[in-house]
């Protein structure tokens, strides 16, 4: 599929969309209204409703003043040309995955090229795939069919990942109420090795907390933290290959005699009074062995500069 990335218009494009935006702002100073819009689209043969102008102006409209000026009717054609640039993969795409350039997809050629996409789906999975977009009901997929067959398919991605970061968030939000604190904020992150300061954890909160009530709720996290707690489940789940590598003995904890055997069958040599003294600095019960969240930060000191 497309990046959903905007394309930055070009020069060239942005002296043609300064004439088109002239065109468009009949009494010429220098904004559109809903009036103007639907004139010129009436004129090119449309017949919007006021509702659907007024929805693409609302679209564009930062500032909220009810029309359009020139900088977000350039956000406007930018949006279009990454349609229209989405439309052009997505032909791109069809043209290779009908392999008999017939102009049609079959089952057998969706199935492959499904496998190619890394989606390894059953026959019947393809079967119903086809059977949902085949509008004429003959058995294989023509342009406008696949597009529909992708946007189901980008819609299922998405589910999936509201998956993903649900459980996501329920490693950060300890007791299940619906609501990520400080404190579960700081415990999480130390888990994965990332020992920010109390001062850092509430500007962190403050960023995402929309409704300013302290806590992070899912919405606030899905939309803020997807790709940065993404990062820190992947730093997590590699702390803990880590963790349990130097756990020998597979009972939760690293003493200091399997720390040195551990340093030992890599080669490593290891200053003895240097990591007592380590360890005795982040073994915070004292207890004389390390827990998961206390090696991630006896790891952090070891391999800081």
């Amino acid at each position: 599929m497309a990046s959903k990335q905007t394309r930055k218009p070009t020069e060239a494009e942005v002296a043609d969309y300064k004439k088109a935006f002239s065109y468009f702002d009949i009494d010429g100073n220098g904004s559109i209204t809903v009036s103007e819009l639907k004139q010129v689209l009436i004129g090119l043969g449309e017949d919007p409703t006021d509702q659907e102008i007024t929805d693409m102006i609302s679209d564009v409209d930062e500032d909220r003043n009810g029309t359009i000026e020139f900088p977000e009717f350039l956000v406007m054609m930018a949006r279009q040309l990454r349609e229209v640039d989405e439309n052009e993969e997505l032909k791109k795409a069809f043209n290779v995955m009908d392999i008999d350039h017939d102009g049609f997809i079959t089952k057998s050629e969706l199935s492959e090229a499904m496998k190619i996409l890394g989606h390894n789906l059953t026959e019947e999975e393809v079967e119903t795939m086809i059977k949902d977009a085949d509008k004429n009901g003959d058995n294989k997929v023509d342009f406008d069919e696949f597009v529909a067959i992708m946007k189901q398919m980008a819609e299922m991605a998405s589910s999936e990942r509201i998956k993903e970061l649900a459980e996501m968030f329920k490693n950060f939000d300890k007791d299940g109420d619906g609501k990520i604190t400080f404190d579960e904020l700081k415990e999480e992150l130390r888990n994965i090795g990332d020992f920010k300061s109390d001062k850092e954890i509430l500007q962190m909160i403050r960023e995402v907390d929309l409704d300013k009530n302290g806590t992070i709720e899912f919405n606030e996290f899905a939309i803020y933290f997807d790709k940065q707690i993404g990062d820190m489940q992947t730093r997590r789940e590699e702390m803990k290959i880590t963790f349990n590598t130097f756990d020998i003995n597979g009972d939760g904890f690293i003493t200091f005699e399997e720390l040195k055997t551990v340093f030992s069958s890599l080669g490593e040599e290891m200053d003895v009074e240097n990591m007592k003294h380590m360890i005795q600095k982040v073994d915070l019960n004292h207890d004389g062995k390390l827990d998961f969240c206390e090696f991630t930060k006896l790891w952090r000191f070891l391999h800081s500069d």
